[in-house]
């Protein structure tokens, strides 16, 4: 037992990611590393089964989603497994080297496909007008989230380093308090006591306001480098 703890906790060590948001982390902790641990020592199951597994949950969440009703919670949990597994792939991928591009490729377009359409099925399955305007105005904030980030990244200032919220660092716990992983919970949740509603109202509200943030964020960065350049050019 000894030599299986000390195993596993050299398995979290290697695998483990820095920058995941508080949700993922608890996440991670209580079911994403035993999991992952357990499939890398007892199976030999790829990065990419596990991606095609988590799509199939996730497809099936669509459904029970949409058909509302007593079907949502369990809509709900294929949500939270379709979050698990998607966060074991790439654990297993991190312990075994087992990388591809095409299990990355998969990964992602089944995460940029796959959340949006979880926030409208839910909306659809409430059945009334009012829950699939707040759903669809919902279903935005990650798509948008993740384009802007990753055009701004890449197009503009061609760099993978993280963005930070401010020269002092103090408003940095902000972006660790919201992401993708509190999604799976709180919908979980809002199936169970029947306020998905309030859910989706939360994620079209707040998850929307985060990459307006981000655009200005990106915009204050650009005019300091403007300034910047100025400055230098008024040096030399």
């Amino acid at each position: 037992m000894t030599s299986l703890k000390k195993e596993f906790t050299e398995f979290c060590a290697k695998v483990r990611k820095q920058h995941d948001d508080y949700t993922s982390r608890v996440a991670r902790v209580l079911f994403v590393y035993p999991i992952a641990f357990f499939l890398v020592k007892y199976t030999k199951l790829t990065p990419t089964k596990i991606t095609v597994f988590s799509i199939i949950s996730g497809m099936l969440s669509l459904a029970f989603l949409s058909l509302g009703g007593e079907y949502t919670v369990t809509g709900a949990l294929l949500v939270l497994l379709y979050g698990i597994l998607d966060g074991i792939d790439g654990v297993i991928a991190r312990a075994t080297g087992l990388h591809s591009k095409f299990g990355q490729w998969l990964d992602g377009v089944a995460g940029y496909v796959l959340l949006p359409l979880m926030m409208l099925s839910a909306a659809i399955g409430l059945g009334n007008y009012q829950a699939l305007i707040i759903g669809s105005i919902a279903s935005l904030c990650f798509p948008l989230q993740f384009s802007l980030i990753h055009y701004f990244k890449s197009e503009i200032v061609e760099s993978n380093e993280r963005i930070t919220l401010s020269s002092s660092g103090k408003f940095e716990f902000l972006k660790y308090v919201y992401g993708i992983a509190p999604f799976y919970f709180l919908l979980l949740l809002g199936a169970l006591f029947d306020k998905i509603i309030y859910v989706l109202l939360l994620f079209a509200v707040f998850g929307n306001m985060f990459w307006m943030a981000v655009l200005f964020l990106q915009y204050k960065i650009l005019r300091k480098d403007a300034a910047n350049d100025l400055n230098r050019r008024g040096n030399t």
